[in-house]
């Protein structure tokens, strides 16, 4: 058997170090691949997601209490316009439809609700009327509400309710919307 030169012994420990970091590289990219927020912007203590997502302060990512999204922009012969200014979208991911959502350490911290202060008298009922809007959206406000109704508004629904015989206030029996 004739002994390996110094070149060889060189080639073949550059060859399996070279392997042994593609290895090492794939495995990395692995882990890289099941990260489902790397797609996603950061923003103080979490990821921008959409507003569906974030749910009990946690980034759903199993697919539990998703929504389809039904419209179809398509139909629409106008962009739908979004308010950039920061008194209409107090979230800092500022982009329509989307919120900071904690995630990891901070994900598990509980927010607790202010406590009301008490009030001497009830709230007033709101006044018996026909149709009542939110004409600067709820979250977020759409400028070209010709077309688009703002987001949380159902413009097109309908309450029924009975007379009460016992109570001059009608009873609420059922609603419903297209």
């Amino acid at each position: 058997m004739k002994p390996i030169t110094t070149g060889r012994t060189l080639l073949l420990w550059f060859a399996i170090f070279c392997t042994f970091g593609m290895v090492f590289a794939q495995i990395e990219n692995d882990y890289d691949d099941d990260d489902p927020f790397k797609s996603m912007r950061k923003c103080p203590g979490g990821y921008c997601v959409a507003i569906h997502l974030c749910q009990n302060n946690r980034i759903l990512t199993e697919g539990e209490g998703l929504i389809e999204d039904r419209t179809a922009a398509d139909d629409y012969d106008e962009p739908i316009v979004v308010s950039t200014d920061k008194d209409d979208n107090n979230d800092v991911c500022e982009e329509f439809m989307l919120k900071c959502c904690p995630h990891g350490d901070r994900a598990n911290i509980r927010v607790v609700p202010p406590v009301p202060e008490a009030k001497d008298q009830p709230d007033a009922p709101p006044p018996m009327t026909c149709g009542q809007g939110h004409p600067d959206g709820y979250i977020y406000r759409v400028n070209n509400t010709d077309s688009v109704a703002q987001y949380g508004e159902f413009p097109w629904t309908a309450a029924l309710f009975r007379d009460d015989p016992m109570s001059d206030q009608p009873q609420y029996f059922c609603g419903g919307s297209l």
